[in-house]
């Protein structure tokens, strides 16, 4: 088993992470996927059929997710599995939250 790599995700921006999320439409599906179930491990085509997609398009998604953290990715023989990091998951959706507070409130400040 070898565990795969996540990029360093602390320097992300809130926005990039939101660009990220807006990315693609199975995106979101993906995300919901794992926060209604978050002891979900599977692999990227049962994740796949589970979201009504096809796999490469979601595998692209899947690797995205995990060079956020969001998700954790272990390979095992030839299939990498998926599960969720629920405290990575907060983390982001905190960021998030306070990036968009802090552009309403600088637009409100400028009109």
């Amino acid at each position: 088993m070898s565990k795969v790599d996540k990029e360093e995700t602390s320097q992300l921006s809130p926005k990039r992470i939101i660009d990220v999320f807006l990315s693609s439409e199975a995106m979101a599906d993906i995300i919901l996927l794992f926060r209604r179930n978050p002891l979900l491990i599977d692999f990227g085509d049962h994740i796949a059929s589970r979201i009504g997609r096809k796999g490469e398009c979601v595998e692209r998604d899947l690797k995205k997710l995990v060079k956020l953290g969001i998700l954790d990715a272990e390979r095992i023989g030839k299939k990498t599995w998926f599960g969720f990091d629920a405290k990575r998951d907060k983390q982001v959706q905190e960021a998030i939250k306070n990036y968009i507070r802090s552009c309403a409130e600088s637009l409100r400040e400028n009109y």
